[in-house]
């Protein structure tokens, strides 16, 4: 299991990435990133608990050590000879108050 189903992913985002996939071309990479803050640097991060308890412990003293800006870099590309597509993903996670001021 990679994550959890998406809420609103059938009804709102599953045509469009059908259509993507099957029009994929070979040799182009496509990629996205993402980032979001959480109370866990575990690079395999999915929470089951409910999102009030999970970040319940943070304060505004601890809030630099206890937060992580998680960052993923994500790739999708369509093999040549076989047609699989490839998905590939990088994970980053930093402390908050690792972040310079620059990136904020």
């Amino acid at each position: 299991v990679v994550h959890a189903p998406i809420h609103g992913y059938a009804e709102q985002l599953a045509r469009g990435v059908d259509h993507f996939m099957a029009t994929l071309a070979p040799g182009a990479i496509f990629g996205r990133a993402n980032w979001f803050v959480v109370a866990s640097d575990d690079l395999r991060y999915l929470p089951a608990d409910d999102p009030a308890a999970r970040f319940s412990h943070i304060s505004a003293e601890n809030a630099g050590k206890s937060l992580f800006v998680r960052c993923e870099r994500q790739t999708l590309r369509r093999l040549p000879d076989t047609g699989a597509i490839l998905f590939t993903i990088g994970i980053h996670v930093a402390p908050l108050d690792a972040l310079s001021r620059g990136a904020v």
